[in-house]
């Protein structure tokens, strides 16, 4: 299918290009069409403004060509918003500069001159407009008229300009028809990028954000159900007030089951929090209330999370090693950053021992995982200190930096390439017109045409890529000698006016703009031009030819203010089309962060929380005494069990769902599992299920009391698991080989699971 279809406005109707153009994966190709589309309707309105003021000074009584003239600029205005085909358009300029040739009958006049424009801008325009492949036998069908009208008409024209009139919009529409594919090939290459780098991206959240989840859950089953259950298991009931202990029974036993609930989910955390925990009386410094409510604005709901996770971790940690009665809770608002700093002035440890357990799983590691500096210092005697710095501002910031990075890195790809693709028509259609014997006063096209590729090589040449003053500096030195040599071919407008090149100039301007220089540069250079061309007219004043001059000047100027106005529109519509990118990819990933939710809850849901669930109640409850032996021995085994659990690495996000209810099935069973697992997980969810249904087999097969170790680990490439244990059976489907041993009454059996779907090896071992 060609590439190229008519583009309709996405208010009106929207249609392929070279396939269907969709809003979420085609964004930077519907923006540059649509940009186009209207840059070329805005400058068909602008150059007919242009046309009526020139033939109401060239031909003030000829009222009809007048009507025409606004009429096709209505015409132009009307077509951006409404369903007026768009080559109605190019279709009548071609018309009004034929007309206009007429009615001027002097081919030196100014109105011939703007005729001659009006014919190259009607066939740019209509190759911008109409995207279908006819749109080239049309221009050239327009071109052969318009000559063979001037040709009937005014035969004293000789056939030079006929000629040229043919050749020239020939050569115009091939090359923007060249062109514009190349563009829409860019950008739907930037689509196709942004949609691959989206769905890495997607799925690196999800992985992670479950990861995130799983993490945070076992670092706040250790803070709360884990540290409880042991704290009465080592007879904290006989030290304690027992309402305390009833207290965080009863929270923790709600927080399991909001661990075991799809539904169910914690009250959010507040900064404010960390100073109603019960564990030692807290001093607090730094920021009021209201401070930190101003501070939680600028954080992302995870971070606060994570705050508090750590300050609490922080403050258990203080009251069950450090021996003194009060810690220090400050926070601090630094430039950009918040710094926490929790200090007690117990008893400390060497710095060597901040090691393990709570201080790395609930402090560092909660910390790292929401991109917090977690530091803690302590020496003997000397107390201790963790302190916890931040970035004010949200994750989501971040991303959407990243986003306008990416964003600005398309656009100015884009922008170039069109620039470069203009700068390069221009130069070519200018060697095809002097090459066809086109007015060459004082042999000042060839010198044209030189500086011409010198502006179109410019930004590709890596000294100038250097030094972007010196690139920008030479550009606007192109323009204006372009201009003058392209003005000085033609005698300054004596001499075959309608020869003159006059969109010459516009090759380095495009290629000027391209490179987005700054308001300032830009003024300049426009200032520059434009003093330019009132030196010339006022050079020739008071002949005739002054009126070319500025009609020639008005041309570029005007043409490079259109280009200036496509990137803005290119810009704005890239700008307004990633963010609905964002949007649409923010929802996808909000309906898989859901699921990946569902997927962490179903796993803590066969996990077996049950027990340490009605344990906690029974004492919350005040039925059972956290100082009775039987207590204390259950909630050691509840807490044995627990920390089981949270043993399985969050990072294994296949087989770590499949080991947690094989822990519990091996409780039930009276079967000791000890489980080890590496930092591989299964490649894939049917690969986890086959694991754990070798080892599910093994658990039926022992007796009670007896023990089973698994291993699960990566080796070679491949994942490798390893059990012993008693009565096990070959039962996998996807290992791609097994070996089983007897030993007695011990057996032992290994399989190799490959990283990709292979079969069992028919040379297995199975004795």
């Amino acid at each position: 299918m060609n590439p190229l279809t008519v583009f309709q406005p996405p208010q009106s109707k929207q249609r392929p290009v070279g396939g269907v153009i969709d809003a979420d994966t085609d964004a930077s190709l519907h923006s540059l069409v649509a940009s186009i589309r209207r840059v070329a309707l805005i400058a068909a309105a602008a150059w007919q403004s242009i046309m009526l003021l020139v033939v109401m000074v060239a031909e003030p009584t000829a009222y009809s060509l007048w009507t025409a003239e606004l009429v096709v600029a209505v015409i132009a205005l009307a077509a951006m918003d409404s369903r007026v085909p768009d080559v109605m358009v190019p279709i009548g300029m071609v018309g009004l500069a034929a007309w206009s040739f007429i009615v001027s009958g002097d081919i030196e006049s100014a109105l011939s001159f703007a005729a001659c424009w009006q014919i190259n801008f009607a066939s740019c325009i209509g190759g911008m407009l109409v995207l279908r492949w006819w749109v080239v036998p049309m221009t050239a069908l327009s071109a052969v008229g318009v000559s063979v009208s001037l040709l009937t008409v005014l035969p004293s024209w000789g056939t030079q300009l006929p000629t040229a009139v043919v050749v020239s919009q020939i050569a115009i529409i091939l090359a923007v028809r060249a062109g514009l594919p190349v563009l829409l090939r860019v950008a739907r290459a930037a689509d196709a990028a942004a949609a691959d780098a989206e769905e890495a991206e997607r799925r690196e959240e999800v992985a992670k954000r479950v990861s995130s989840m799983l993490a945070e859950d076992a670092r706040v089953l250790h803070d709360t159900a884990i540290n409880t259950l042991g704290a009465i298991a080592r007879g904290a009931g006989g030290r304690v007030d027992a309402r305390v202990i009833r207290e965080h029974c009863a929270r923790d036993a709600v927080r399991l089951r909001a661990l075991r609930s799809a539904d169910a989910e914690p009250t959010a955390a507040s900064l404010r929090d960390v100073f109603e925990l019960p564990r030692l009386p807290i001093r607090r410094h730094g920021a009021d209330d209201r401070a930190l409510r101003r501070i939680e604005r600028r954080l992302s709901r995870a971070t606060i999370d994570a705050v508090v996770g750590s300050v609490r971790e922080a403050v258990t940690n203080a009251a069950k090693h450090s021996g003194a009665d009060t810690v220090d809770i400050r926070f601090q608002e630094e430039a950009d950053r918040l710094v926490v700093t929790v200090r007690d002035s117990g008893v400390g440890f060497e710095a060597s021992d901040a090691t393990g357990g709570g201080i790395d799983e609930s402090i560092r590691a909660r910390a790292k995982a929401a991109g917090i500096r977690a530091t803690v210092t302590s020496r003997p005697g000397d107390g201790t200190a963790v302190e916890l710095s931040t970035p004010c501002f949200p994750a989501e910031a971040e991303r959407r930096i990243d986003g306008e990075t990416d964003q600005s890195r398309t656009t100015g790809r884009l922008l170039r390439r069109a620039g470069a693709l203009w700068a390069v028509g221009c130069t070519a259609v200018s060697v095809l017109l002097t090459v066809l014997g086109g007015i060459n006063n004082h042999g000042a096209l060839l010198p044209m045409i030189v500086v011409m590729a010198l502006a179109c090589a410019a930004p590709h040449l890596k000294a100038l890529r250097r030094s972007r003053t010196a690139l920008l500096v030479l550009l606007v030195s192109c323009t204006l000698v372009v201009f003058a040599l392209s003005a000085a071919a033609t005698g300054f407008g004596t001499d075959g006016v309608v020869h003159w090149q006059a969109l010459a100039a516009t090759a380095p301007t495009t290629s000027l703009l391209a490179e987005r220089p700054g308001r300032r540069t830009m003024i300049a250079a426009a200032v520059a031009w434009g003093a330019l061309v009132l030196g010339l007219s006022v050079w020739q004043a008071p002949a005739a030819s002054a009126q070319i001059v500025l009609l020639a000047g008005v041309v570029g100027l005007g043409l490079t203010a259109a280009w200036a106005v496509f990137q803005k529109f290119v810009a704005g519509l890239l700008s307004t089309s990633w963010e609905l990118r964002r949007r649409a990819f923010a929802s996808r990933l909000s309906a898989d962060l859901d699921d990946a939710a569902r997927s962490t809850y179903r796993r803590w849901l066969r996990a077996g929380l049950e027990d340490a669930i009605v344990l906690l109640d029974a004492v919350a409850a005040g039925h059972r005494d956290p100082v009775d032996i039987g207590v204390r021995e259950a909630c050691r085994d509840e807490e044995a069990y627990l920390r089981q659990l949270i043993q399985v690495s969050p990072e294994l996000t296949h087989i770590g769902g499949e080991m947690m209810p094989l822990l519990y099935e091996a409780r039930m069973a009276g079967v000791r599992l000890d489980l080890r697992l590496g930092d591989r997980d299964a490649p894939d969810d049917a690969t986890a299920q086959d694991i754990a249904a070798v080892i599910a087999g093994g658990v039926a097969g022992a007796t009670r009391g007896s023990a089973l170790a698994v291993s699960v680990l990566p080796a070679r490439g491949d994942l490798w698991v390893t059990l012993a244990g008693e009565h096990l059976a070959v039962t996998a489907e996807r290992a791609t080989s097994a070996r089983h041993e007897r030993f007695g009454d011990r057996e032992l059996l290994e399989l190799r699971y490959s990283s990709g779907d292979a079969r069992r090896d028919p040379e297995s071992t199975l004795e």
